[in-house]
C-alpha cells in the first residue's frame, strides 16, 4: 500500500512538473537579431518565435526605449513588438514575456552606429544588373526569324528547346517595361 502510495505521488508529481516545463515559453528565434541607435527612422519592429508565445504580455527594461504595439499573430507561435528607439541609447536592454505564471527574459542589444553611417547610399536601381536573353524575351521583328544557313530553323515558343524568334527590336518595344522594373 505504501509503494502504491509512492508511485501515485510521483505520478501526480511528475504531471505538474512536466506541464510545467511545457507551459514555459522558448524562444526559438527573433529577428532582428539586433539593431542600432540614432537610425534615420526610429520604429523598430521586432519578430518573435516560439512556441505559443502570442498570448504573452510584453514589458521592457529600458526606460528610453518606448513600447508601441505588441501585435498577437492568428499563428500562436509569433509575436510582434513594434518599439519607439528615437530617444535610446546604445544599450543592452531585456524584453520580458509574461503568460500566467511563466516568465521569460529575451536579451536584445541597440548597437551603437559606425561614424559615417549615416552617408552610406542603400541598396537603388543603379545596384540591378538585368540580363536579358533576346531570344527568349520579346519578338520585335519577324523578318529576321529564318536566317538562311542557320543551323537551327524552327521558330516555335511553345518548344522549350526551339529558337523562339526574339531579338533587339523586341526588347527596345518594351524600354518602359524594364524601366518599370526599376533597372
Amino acid at each position: 500500500m505504501k509503494r502504491l502510495f509512492i508511485l501515485v505521488a510521483l505520478f501526480t508529481f511528475w504531471e505538474c512538473y512536466s506541464q510545467t516545463i511545457a507551459a514555459t515559453p522558448v524562444i526559438k528565434k527573433v529577428a532582428p537579431s539586433f539593431w542600432w541607435a540614432g537610425m534615420k527612422n526610429p520604429e523598430l519592429q521586432i519578430l518573435l518565435y516560439g512556441e505559443q508565445i502570442s498570448s504573452a504580455s510584453v514589458t521592457l527594461s529600458s526606460s528610453d526605449i518606448l513600447l508601441k504595439e505588441v501585435v498577437k499573430q492568428e499563428n500562436p507561435n509569433y509575436l510582434l513588438i513594434y518599439l519607439d528607439v528615437s530617444k535610446a541609447s546604445p544599450q543592452h536592454f531585456h524584453i520580458f514575456l509574461k503568460q500566467g505564471k511563466n516568465r521569460l527574459t529575451v536579451p536584445y542589444e541597440l548597437k551603437p552606429r559606425r561614424v559615417g553611417a549615416e552617408n552610406v547610399e542603400g541598396f537603388h536601381s543603379g545596384d540591378v544588373l538585368y540580363l536579358i536573353m533576346p531570344d527568349r524575351f520579346a519578338n520585335g521583328d519577324y523578318s529576321n526569324d529564318r536566317v538562311p544557313g542557320m543551323l537551327e530553323s524552327k521558330v516555335d515558343r511553345n518548344d522549350p528547346f526551339a529558337r523562339h524568334g526574339g531579338d533587339l527590336k523586341g526588347i527596345e518595344e518594351h524600354l518602359d517595361y524594364i524601366a518599370d522594373l526599376g533597372v
